[in-house]
């Protein structure tokens, strides 16, 4: 049960508990989602309607959204999705960061605003700028933090401002409409995942790092992680 992993006295997550009940990253997600004080008893809810209770006509509008967000590449047959999503498993990054990259454009992440769409939390404020709800697409790309770091990536180099709807449309615009290298699209996926790696340790008493310093480390962090590849290949000769 999720109370189990939840140490009641404090109010917290019981993060020795989780760490050692979950592969490392399932991990990071949990200890990322924050708790109300309140404590309240477990129970199903439907997050697409304000009393929590299931209804036809909110799945049915759900799915007339879903259909509606589909990214404008995708073809009737889903061709064009099963081609993004080859694309996106295929980056060369770990396969943790490759798997959080899969969750981060299926939007099930504990972003403050799909907390809030849950009934969990009552504000979905981005802690970071304090001024937007705190979704994917602004996490990790509007917010002022996200887009100085993107900056001084210098990935973006384009003639005007870009602007996504989700955070979907992002990823979609990377894998099928720009021609990137093996090597921008791997520092892409690094590069999201220590923001969302750098937010958690943040809300755990850690560190805020600086745009230059989440660059710094991936580059770094790759450079070790290819160069461990090609170790094996040659062994492997």
């Amino acid at each position: 049960m999720v109370d189990d992993l939840i140490d009641l006295e404090n109010k917290s997550w019981n993060l020795n508990l989780i760490n050692s009940s979950f592969l490392p990253l399932e991990a990071e997600i949990i200890g990322g989602i924050p708790l109300t004080d309140r404590l309240p008893e477990d129970k199903q809810i439907w997050g697409a309607t304000s009393n929590g209770l299931f209804t036809i006509r909110s799945a049915y509008q759900i799915a007339m959204d879903l259909n509606g967000k589909e990214p404008a590449g995708s073809t009737s047959n889903g061709s064009g999705m099963r081609l993004f999503w080859r694309k996106l498993w295929n980056i060369n990054v770990p396969h943790k960061i490759r798997h959080f990259a899969w969750r981060v454009a299926k939007d099930i992440f504990p972003t403050k605003a799909n907390i809030v769409h849950r009934h969990v939390l009552l504000d979905d404020t981005c802690e970071e700028c304090g001024l937007m709800s705190e979704s994917m697409v602004h996490f990790f790309w509007e917010c002022p933090k996200s887009h100085h770091t993107w900056m001084l990536s210098k990935l973006f180099q384009t003639s005007g401002p870009l602007h996504f709807r989700n955070f979907m449309d992002f990823l979609w615009y990377l894998l099928m409409e720009v021609n990137w290298s093996e090597e921008d699209l791997a520092l892409v996926d690094a590069i999201v995942w220590a923001m969302w790696t750098n937010r958690n340790e943040m809300r755990h008493g850690g560190l805020r790092k600086s745009g230059d310093q989440l660059l710094f480390w991936c580059k770094q962090y790759l450079d070790d992680y290819w160069a461990v590849l090609e170790a094996s290949v040659k062994m492997q000769q």
